[in-house]
């Protein structure tokens, strides 16, 4: 509809059954998006179902990290992260950067900060992909 009369349109907000997670089938995933804002999570996801990518998604910085250090993904999964994914409980804001460093140092090969901010910024990281907030398989 045309942008002027959207909000002739009515909309209707229904709460998910869950957070978007894995993709139906079992075994391992293709890809891992850590990302805090809810309509890159669903869009993500919507596209990964459409192409059949296994897809685990996580809103929690924490909760990717506890499944990455006990083991849950192999070292070349595919990891998409948000540069910026909020405050931990002392009010210090969570980089996916820093998350990527950390990742990097593990053996982890696959990592790219999915970010609206210049791949330029992130040049001191060589081995760090940098692209839009548009899912891979689009």
């Amino acid at each position: 509809i045309p942008k002027g009369l959207a909000s002739l349109a009515p909309i209707t907000i229904q709460e998910s059954a869950g957070a978007p997670a894995t993709a139906a089938s079992p075994g391992p995933v293709d890809a891992v998006l850590v990302d805090d804002d809810i309509l890159v999570r669903l869009n993500w996801e919507a596209i990964a179902e459409l192409k059949g990518v296994k897809l685990k998604i996580f809103e929690d910085p924490a909760e990717f990290l506890a499944q990455a250090q006990a083991g849950q993904f192999p070292k070349e999964t595919a990891i998409y992260l948000d540069s910026e994914l909020g405050e931990d409980g002392n009010g210090k804001e969570i980089r996916g950067e820093d998350i990527a460093l950390d990742l990097h140092g593990k053996g982890f090969t696959k990592i790219t900060l999915e970010t609206g901010l210049m791949p330029e910024k992130f040049a001191h990281l060589p081995w760090l992909t940098v692209t839009d907030k548009d899912a891979p398989w689009s």
